[in-house]
């Protein structure tokens, strides 16, 4: 008996032993959960610091080590680190040939680099991929049409953001090679004073969204390998453009006081909506230069407000060489331009809110259709809006 109740006696005092550990363990495990978030966020603060972390280039500034151009530091990089470049203005033409490279700039209205006249100032060649460009002004490129840009894209999965482009010759950003030049973003960037704030040539897949684009010749221009007819282009290519579908997607911009707001020549299945497109001279053109065609893309949810044209669409007479045709113009708000729309081709129009429809002024004469000026049985938009849309940009 003595030895069972021995027995318990040990068992019981190791049962104790265990249940204090286990507590002693919870309570430890507590404090470190409550210890390790604060660790955490100081570090999430530290991290929008630009300290050296072994992966991150700092070029200008007063460190050491600092480099003192931004392509010595891109030549130094492995891929997917990071740039971090300070306040300055840097006369460099820079070339990207790195993948998942991120060049930050420390302020976008200070940190300027200018490419001297020449070439493009920013290039990202081809297969170098997920590259981030940000904060960042950007200008002074060279005056060839073909190519010369603030940024000129040769590769696809890139970010431009947050940059000023600004008082470039030719492009402001253009992304061309349609073999690799898909899924870019350009998002929340000033672009203002180029002859072409945006061209995608032969690009697809591509999203232009919540820019700033003014003052330019052309704003946005979307079409294939071109040639320069005044302040748009003519393809070289005989349709190719119009064989597949070429997604790209310009959406809640805002669009001002550019000649041309948007261009779209030879292409195919561009969707433009939730834009603001003011004060331009033309809104949104749709043409077809010699022997090509412009056709099935979408224009939709758009302010299309105090343009001397808000739409033309501008197919050769007759249209035996070029087709401007099966283009969608629906659910926008066409208010206060000089003229809302004009063009022929054989395009389709839907439930547009047009400020001179005879609807507005005589409820009695609401039946009638609203007529697209230039054509007499084609073009029209049988069933016009009878209140603006509510269109957030």
């Amino acid at each position: 008996m003595i030895i069972i109740e021995g027995g318990k006696n040990i068992i019981l005092k190791t049962s104790n032993m265990v249940y204090k550990t286990l507590v002693f363990g919870v309570i430890v495990l507590f404090l470190c959960m409550s210890i390790t978030p604060a660790v955490a966020i100081n570090n999430v603060k530290k991290s929008n610091l630009p300290l050296s972390d072994g992966n991150t280039l700092y070029v200008g500034g007063i460190g050491d080590g600092n480099y003192s151009k931004i392509q010595d530091a891109i030549d130094n990089a492995s891929d997917g680190d990071t740039v971090f470049v300070y306040n300055g203005t840097y006369y460099e033409n820079i070339d990207i040939d790195k993948y998942g490279i991120s060049l930050i700039g420390e302020d976008k209205d200070t940190t300027i680099i200018d490419g001297s006249g020449i070439l493009s100032v920013i290039l990202i060649v081809e297969n170098n991929y997920d590259v981030t460009i940000s904060g960042f002004t950007i200008q002074n490129a060279g005056s060839n049409i073909w190519d010369d840009a603030g940024i000129e894209i040769h590769s696809g999965f890139n970010k431009i953001t947050g940059n000023i482009i600004r008082g470039n010759p030719q492009h402001g950003i253009i992304i061309n090679n349609y073999v690799d030049s898909a899924c870019n973003d350009i998002t929340q960037n000033i672009i203002i004073d180029n002859k072409h704030g945006i061209t995608l040539d032969y690009a697809i897949y591509n999203n232009v969204y919540e820019n700033y684009v003014a003052n330019n010749s052309i704003g946005i221009f979307v079409g294939t390998s071109v040639l320069p007819t005044g302040n748009a282009f003519t393809s070289l290519n005989l349709n190719q453009s119009a064989l597949y579908e070429w997604d790209n997607y310009i959406y809640s911009n805002i669009i001002k006081n550019n000649d041309k707001g948007i261009v779209i020549e030879p292409w195919t299945d561009t969707y433009i909506f939730n834009n603001s497109i003011i004060e331009n001279g033309v809104g949104i053109r749709l043409s077809a230069p010699f022997l090509t065609t412009c056709f099935n893309n979408h224009i939709y949810q758009n302010k299309i407000i105090n343009n001397s044209c808000g739409v033309l669409i501008n197919q050769e007479i007759g249209g035996k060489y070029s087709k401007v045709k099966d283009n969608e113009i629906y659910h926008n708000n066409f208010i206060n331009n000089r003229v809302n729309a004009y063009g022929n081709g054989d395009n389709i129009w839907k439930e547009n809110y047009w400020d001179d429809w005879i609807g507005l002024k005589y409820k009695i004469l609401r039946f009638f259709p609203y007529r697209i000026k230039w054509t007499l049985l084609k073009n029209i938009d049988w069933h016009p809006a009878k209140e603006p849309y509510d269109i957030e940009v």
